[in-house]
């Protein structure tokens, strides 16, 4: 065999290889939460959730879609000891955006941010959050859902891959 056909697969073989999927192992963590529940002064609401806890689920969050059903939303979890902000862009449903600190507590409440808006919620600084759930916008006073309300820190339980990174 020639040596430019030996250079000639090797990079055959290193293109193929760079475009072959790669998938989480065993030993990733990924979250499998796929509900919550919110302590609400009239109850419990159960809401479900995909959760947003890498950079690269983050950034792409709710962008693009055209629906969410109506007890569904997306729960974004950060890591600890971070100002947190959200935006609207290429989102094109309005959301409700409710911001959790670390103990679960919501702390904010934007309600019906409209789609394509790049104002940053809460603010330009952010607010001190762990995590941010988004929800159909109009859907957080629908349940009633108002600040002071809770929900259980997925972040904080051992296992579930939901830490944020």
């Amino acid at each position: 065999m020639m040596i430019t056909d030996l250079f000639r697969r090797a990079a055959l073989a290193a293109v193929i290889g760079s475009l072959a999927p790669t998938f989480a192992s065993a030993d990733t963590p990924t979250c499998n939460v796929t509900s919550l529940s919110i302590e609400t002064q009239q109850g419990a609401v159960s809401v479900s959730v995909e959760v947003a806890a890498t950079p690269e689920t983050r950034e792409t969050g709710l962008m693009n879609r055209t629906e969410l059903a109506p007890d569904a939303g997306m729960l974004f979890v950060y890591p600890p000891d971070r100002a947190i902000a959200l935006w609207m862009k290429n989102t094109l449903i309005p959301l409700d955006m409710l911001f959790i600190d670390d103990a679960g507590v919501i702390q904010f409440i934007k309600h019906e941010a409209q789609p394509h808006d790049l104002t940053p919620v809460p603010g330009p600084t952010g607010i001190a959050a762990r995590a941010a759930l988004e929800l159909n916008g109009g859907r957080a006073a629908a349940l009633g859902i108002v600040l002071g309300d809770r929900i259980r820190p997925i972040w904080a339980e051992e296992g579930t891959g939901c830490e944020g990174s």
